[in-house]
């Protein structure tokens, strides 16, 4: 399932942070010298002559541009408005409104994954398989479903509506210093591995198809996280269950096909009904021991007419 959601990379959600603020072009997320510090009009005059000159040592503006031993820059794993907040010196008024935001708009994709599953799955089918025409419409039906994500438009300009204006600024100069990088980096590249190979292709078209790809595995990376904190939970849970009810390797691989296959039919999404039926098959597997402890860790010591 985690390779669906990496074929969820093109999804539409990428496609509405291409603003102003990913005009690498117009950013060079390069910071003022610092000014050489004073010296005394006497150099003698405070019995220090032997020091020599004061040297001032310059701030160094934080940045997202890393670089691999290579020199090549290091993708970031989320979207870069979300890395410069995680870096930048925010007071406790700042950090709560950042939180927020990011708190609820992972949420809205993480709704976005979890009732999408089906859609995820055959829009990786049609790219595996090639059919382009199937892969644009699905693509097209996971955008229209991300309506909420998209109608609170891109990141970095929610979060610098929330911040002081010099917070907003540093973040916005940030954010266009990667873009710059990224985009810079691509276009060195030889014509042959850029993503417009044609001859004719202008920079302004190597710039646009430079951010729309790097746009896309960010949104990809963002999906497989949302996958994680979802279904992947869930995953986990069922192993730690599975683990406390000791299994012999003869149960555990009858109740992991009763459970895979329930979820790999459903997408997910099983009807209470379906969920109860995923129940009591699982529970035929187990002895009498087993059988007391699943009942007791789904409903405690009264769902089998324990104690009082």
């Amino acid at each position: 399932m985690i390779r669906c959601l990496l074929a969820a990379s093109v999804l539409g959600l990428s496609l509405t942070a291409a603003s102003a603020l990913a005009q690498p072009g117009k950013a060079t997320g390069k910071t003022a010298p610092a000014k050489p510090a004073s010296t005394p009009a006497d150099p003698t005059s405070d019995g220090s002559a032997l020091k020599g000159p004061a040297v001032t040592a310059a701030a160094v503006a934080p940045t997202l541009v890393q670089r691999d031993f290579s020199g090549k820059v290091v993708r970031l794993e989320t979207n870069p408005a979300e890395a410069a907040v995680r870096v930048m010196p925010l007071d406790a008024a700042s950090r709560a409104a950042v939180d927020r935001i990011l708190l609820e708009r992972s949420r809205l994709l993480d709704q976005l994954v979890t009732e999408n599953l089906q859609t995820i799955s055959l829009l990786h089918n049609a790219r595996e398989a090639g059919d382009k025409a199937e892969a644009t419409r699905l693509v097209q039906e996971l955008a229209a479903k991300a309506k909420p994500l998209r109608d609170r438009g891109v990141l970095a300009q929610e979060l610098i509506a929330a911040l002081p204006p010099d917070e907003g600024k540093e973040l916005k100069r940030m954010v266009q210093e990667y873009w710059k990088a990224v985009v810079d980096e691509d276009l060195a590249k030889p014509a042959s591995e850029r993503e417009d190979k044609s001859p004719g292709a202008t920079r302004m078209a190597g710039v646009r198809d430079s951010a729309r790809t790097e746009f896309a595995r960010i949104a990809g990376q963002e999906i497989k996280s949302a996958y994680e904190r979802t279904i992947g939970q869930q995953s986990r849970d069922f192993d730690a269950l599975i683990a406390q009810l000791s299994l012999t390797p003869a149960q555990e691989s009858k109740v992991r096909k009763i459970v895979g296959d329930s979820f790999n039919k459903s997408f997910g999404k099983a009807t209470p009904n379906e969920r109860a039926q995923v129940f009591w098959k699982v529970y035929a597997e187990l002895d009498e021991t087993q059988k007391k402890q699943i009942l007791e860790r789904i409903g405690g010591p009264h769902a089998h007419g324990g104690s009082k």
